[in-house]
């Protein structure tokens, strides 16, 4: 008996069950949704990363993408939203619309700050930048 139609049978399901799934690596924190992505060119087409109002993306002062930032925004009642590890370069966000306090370290020690706007409709982008890395 051969395996290979059970194979490539049981992988054309994991190919599309995982393309339907985009985004992947999407997760809930509490009333929000987040996404780290961006590695990769499916990824950074995705349409329905269209959906996240609040687009973060990490890079160096060259413009080159950097990843692994920690990710912590706090709202006008000073309650902590996010506090995330982004893998990726891009961090998406579903939140409430309005102003936030943005934090994000890279390797735990180069801080960057800045107040953020998830904007009520569209995709409001943000540029983090860290000069000297």
């Amino acid at each position: 008996m051969s395996y290979r139609p059970r194979i490539a049978a049981a992988a054309a399901a994991l190919a599309l069950a995982t393309s339907a799934a985009a985004p992947a690596l999407a997760a809930a924190l509490g009333p929000s949704d987040y996404v780290c992505t961006g590695i990769g060119a499916d990824s950074r087409e995705d349409p329905a990363l269209n959906n996240y109002p609040l687009k973060l993306v990490f890079a160096k002062a060259n413009g080159d993408y950097l990843s692994n930032i920690v990710v912590q925004l706090t709202d006008s009642s000073g309650a902590q939203v996010v506090d995330v590890l982004c893998a990726g370069p891009w961090f998406l966000a579903k939140l409430p619309a309005g102003s936030y306090k943005a934090r994000f370290l890279l390797d735990g020690k180069i801080e960057r700050t800045a107040t953020v706007t998830a904007p009520a409709t569209g995709q409001k982008q943000v540029v983090v930048t860290f000069p000297g890395v």
